[in-house]
């Protein structure tokens, strides 16, 4: 698969959704509780959807993906 570009600002997580390297209307804003853990963009069941999740090293590792917040 092809990984989605995604950065953090204030916030919000800004995805390319469609892979043109170029934030635009085509592309996904995502809020971001950074109080819950450090953002992380990946594909988790395998099936070509990324979803957000939130790392925190404070809870055992603990990796929680967040639910309605998907790219292909």
């Amino acid at each position: 698969g092809i990984d989605d570009l995604a950065v953090l600002r204030s916030g919000k997580i800004y995805i390319d959704a469609n892979g043109n390297r170029t934030l635009d209307i085509n592309d996904l804003v995502v809020e971001f509780d950074e109080t819950k853990g450090l953002p992380v963009l990946g594909d988790w069941s395998g099936e070509g959807i990324s979803r957000v999740a939130a790392f925190n090293s404070s809870d055992h590792d603990r990796l929680t993906v967040a639910s309605h917040q998907e790219t292909e």
